[in-house]
């Protein structure tokens, strides 16, 4: 009777540690659904004054001159963008500019170096060297 009594013991505290996990699953699940109901919520209620402030504007005949302040306000907005557009086109040409004028730079002087290279063998192979170092020398 004392082993079962452990046992049934035992057994009710594995039980009460499976409804405390079961406990923290629910609760964690009820914060989820909650968030969630509160988006809906708020989907609505923001939906439902749209509705509401629409039919205000046009109980009040106010409804199209805050349509056109809004396509205003939209055409000021795409204007922004587009000088945005055109500041940024700006910026890339000057950058592209700066990157030419490295690339003709890195082109030049590889160039430079070929020609003396080229150079120096043409005055090795005419035997010339010597007399060019010593003029150069004297230069």
């Amino acid at each position: 009777l004392l082993v079962l009594d452990e046992l049934v013991l035992v057994v009710v505290m594995e039980l009460l540690v499976v409804e405390v996990v079961v406990l923290l699953v629910v609760e964690v699940l009820l914060e989820v659904l909650l968030d969630e109901l509160l988006v809906v919520v708020v989907e609505l209620l923001v939906d439902e004054l749209l509705v509401v402030a629409v039919e205000l504007l046009v109980e009040l005949n106010v409804l199209e001159e805050v349509l056109l302040v809004l396509d205003e306000l939209v055409l000021v907005v795409v204007m922004e963008l587009l000088v945005v557009e055109v500041v940024v086109l700006l910026v890339v040409e000057v950058l592209l500019e700066v990157l030419l004028d490295e690339l003709l730079v890195v082109v030049v002087e590889l160039l430079v170096d070929e020609l003396l290279v080229v150079a120096v063998e043409l005055l090795v192979e005419l035997n010339v060297l010597e007399e060019v170092l010593l003029v150069l020398d004297e230069l």
